[in-house]
C-alpha cells in the first residue's frame, strides 16, 4: 500500500484522508503493536503519507488529533521494536516530515 501511496501522490493521499484511514491505520498500529511485521507496514504507510515520492516533505496528512495519535503509535511502535531497521527508519522518515511540514 505504501509503495501504491507513493506511486500515485495526491490522489491516493486524499482518499485515504476522506475515509478516515489514519484513524484506522493508528487503530490497527495499537491493536497489533507486538507484530513486527504488522508494524513494518504501518511505517512505511505513514511515512508514504508524509513525504513525497523523493522523500521529502509533501503534505498536511498528519493534522490535529490524527497527528497526535499516530506520532503516539509510532514512537511506542519504534520503542518496542527498537532492533528492526525498516520502523526505524521509516519512522524517523515520517517524523522529518512532519516536523519539516
Amino acid at each position: 500500500l505504501a509503495e501504491l501511496i507513493m506511486a500515485n501522490g495526491q490522489m491516493a493521499k486524499t482518499h485515504i484522508r476522506e475515509s478516515d484511514g489514519v484513524q484506522i491505520l493508528v487503530e490497527s498500529m495499537w491493536t497489533d503493536m507486538t507484530d513486527a511485521s504488522v508494524m513494518e507496514a504501518a511505517c512505511e504507510l505513514l511515512f508514504a503519507l508524509t513525504a513525497s515520492s523523493d522523500g521529502n516533505p509533501d503534505s498536511d496528512m498528519l493534522v490535529g488529533d490524527s497527528a497526535e495519535g499516530a506520532v503516539d503509535a509510532l514512537l511506542i511502535t519504534m520503542q518496542t521494536h527498537i532492533t528492526v531497521e525498516s520502523i526505524q527508519s521509516s519512522g524517523c522518515g515520517t517524523l522529518h516530515c512532519l516536523a519539516s511540514a
